[in-house]
């Protein structure tokens, strides 16, 4: 009989499905944006560091923002999105992360945090769901352990007929020792 699987077990198992649902709906809306996108631009993901020098205030685009930034020493413009341009200021020095598909939805660059990573690139975190979900499905880890085994006896066997038996029994049971296992 195999062993009940703990709680604590299928509420693991139960949120890293979860996790990797959430995230495979996310990775599926990301392609279909990028297919659906009638225009837009392919760029290798990278990340560096910039100094802000001007930040634009054009209301020509309501999710993005051109920032003026120096790149070592170069003067460039890297398009943000709105949130995350308001809040800067010239002279702020901001690591940035190039996105990989930029549309007039979605901007060319990001500021570079744990959650932006994560937001951008779900697809890390489902396959560290997904391999999280399979060491848990193979360990025993949340198992109740199996019992030991039983170690079995020597088994007697007795090959006779009807009678054999009948005469075997016939005697009296409080005279002879009972029949043993052994």
């Amino acid at each position: 009989m195999p062993a009940k699987p703990a709680p604590r077990r299928n509420v693991a198992l139960v949120l890293l499905w979860t996790v990797a649902l959430l995230t495979g709906w996310l990775v599926a809306v990301q392609a279909a944006l990028i297919a659906f996108a009638h225009q837009g631009q392919w760029q290798w993901p990278s990340t560096y560091r910039a100094e802000v020098v001007e930040v634009f205030t054009d209301t020509s685009n309501a999710f993005t923002r051109d920032v003026y930034v120096t790149i070592d020493g170069e003067l460039e413009t890297i398009t943000l999105p709105k949130p995350d341009a308001a809040r800067l200021k010239p002279h702020d020095t901001i690591r940035v992360l190039d996105n990989f598909y930029a549309t007039p939805l979605r901007p060319a660059q990001f500021i570079l945090t744990p959650g932006r990573v994560l937001a951008e690139y779900p697809g890390i975190i489902l396959i560290l769901a997904l391999l999280a979900i399979r060491l848990i499905r193979r360990s025993r880890w949340g198992l109740t352990p199996e019992p030991p085994p039983v170690p079995e006896a020597e088994k007697k066997v007795f090959r006779d007929t009807f009678h054999q038996r009948a005469q075997r029994h016939s005697e009296n049971p409080s005279t002879n020792p009972p029949d043993a296992l052994e």
